[in-house]
């Protein structure tokens, strides 16, 4: 059996220390701010605390797909070491990265016929992508072949859920994914959207509700109706980390156990739902 090198790209979220320790490679997704040339996301990145200065200064950014000669050069290296190679991938309803790296697998097939690469289309993103990136690495841990990890993925991935609240729906629109309308009755009277990555992979307005503590408990009301608590779950920010502790007290007042991932989110999401984004992510039952 041969051996499988694990890739995803920068449309993931998952904690750096479980990323590290496995292997995974990262395929820079990349964006810059419309008011300055410099493009980050590859070598030169922006700190959490640098990006948000960027966002609170009305500073428009916006985002790139997987650079097609990056995931050529890095994929060759691993295929040429006799490796398999499995990658997922942001959704591709959110990001054009999914279908260069289908390119780039496709380019290599021709060059290197017993070359076998899967490349995985999450449907989702952020933490909910990191959930089956780090079932792709317990798969792998067990001895599955890249062809049983695919099927599995593949059966499974529709069975992940994110859903999340923005403070603001004007960074969803900018990257056209709401109307101008949807954000007009997201912006009156404190009313909070509540989002959620559809089956098909894209942006859905789930609901509104009044208030981050209403729209908290929302999440909240709906992870306990849904979430398989076996499962590791995700817990996910966008310069909010407050507002972590509200969930976790909330579940704690509903005796939820769970086992969690919590991190903020990467650049290439935030550049979409802004600042005081507050998120849970999960395989329903």
């Amino acid at each position: 059996m041969s051996k499988i090198k694990i890739f995803t790209d920068s449309g993931v979220d998952l904690p750096l220390s479980v990323l590290m320790e496995n292997e995974v490679e990262i395929l820079p997704i990349y964006y810059r701010f419309y008011h300055e040339d410099t493009i980050y996301g590859g070598d030169l990145k922006l700190s959490t605390k640098e990006f948000f200065w960027h966002l609170q200064n009305h500073d428009v950014p916006y985002t790139m797909g997987c650079n097609p000669s990056n995931i050529y050069g890095r994929f060759l290296k691993w295929i040429q070491e006799g490796y398999d190679i499995i990658c997922v991938s942001l959704s591709s309803m959110l990001s054009s990265s999914y279908n260069h790296i289908c390119m780039v697998k496709e380019a290599l097939k021709k060059e290197y016929p017993k070359s076998n690469i899967s490349v995985i289309d999450s449907k989702t993103g952020s933490l909910c992508q990191g959930l089956l990136l780090y079932k792709t690495i317990e798969l792998s841990k067990k001895g599955l072949s890249l062809e049983e990890i695919t099927e599995w993925l593949e059966k499974n991935k529709e069975h992940y859920h994110i859903e999340f609240f923005v403070d603001n729906l004007k960074y969803l629109t900018n990257g056209g994914r709401f109307s101008k309308v949807e954000v007009a009755l997201g912006n009156v009277s404190n009313m909070k959207p509540i989002i959620q990555i559809n089956s098909v992979g894209s942006a859905e307005l789930l609901m509104m509700r009044r208030g981050i503590k209403t729209a908290t408990r929302s999440l909240v009301e709906n992870f306990s109706k849904k979430a398989d608590t076996s499962e590791k779950i995700g817990i996910i920010h966008s310069d909010y980390a407050y507002g972590i502790i509200g969930i976790q007290n909330m579940l704690a007042g509903l005796g939820i156990q769970y086992d969690s991932f919590i991190t903020d989110v990467n650049p290439v999401i935030a550049s979409h739902i802004g600042p005081k984004a507050l998120g849970l992510c999960y395989r329903k039952k």
